[in-house]
């Protein structure tokens, strides 16, 4: 292994880098509120993850505030000394018809 590699050699052994688990389960859904218990499926494969506190250091010592890292959410790692999430709301989508009277007087 050589020198740049060696350092995310433990990915590999991640619980989440099986050919089954899709990563989009570890963050939540865009575009809309995330559900209630989005977490839990992420969270249930992290507990099963030989290398989760590698992961959680990683997430915390590059400022990652999105997703389930480790097994913690963006503020569960903010509460363990990571980095505080920004919390942001995706823009709402406003339609407007091609026949609107706006900017008719």
């Amino acid at each position: 292994m050589d020198r740049i590699s060696a350092p995310h050699a433990w990915r590999g052994l991640a619980a989440c880098a099986a050919p089954d688990v899709d990563p989009e389960v570890f963050f939540a859904p865009v575009n809309r509120n995330a559900p209630r218990g989005w977490e839990e499926q992420p969270k249930r494969i992290c507990r099963a993850c030989a290398v989760a506190e590698k992961c959680f250091q990683t997430a915390v010592s590059n400022g990652i505030t999105e997703g389930i890292w480790g097994g913690l959410t963006g503020w569960e790692r903010h509460a363990r000394g990571g980095p505080r999430p920004i919390r942001t709301r995706p823009p709402k989508t406003i339609i407007v018809s091609d026949n609107s009277p706006r900017g008719r007087s």
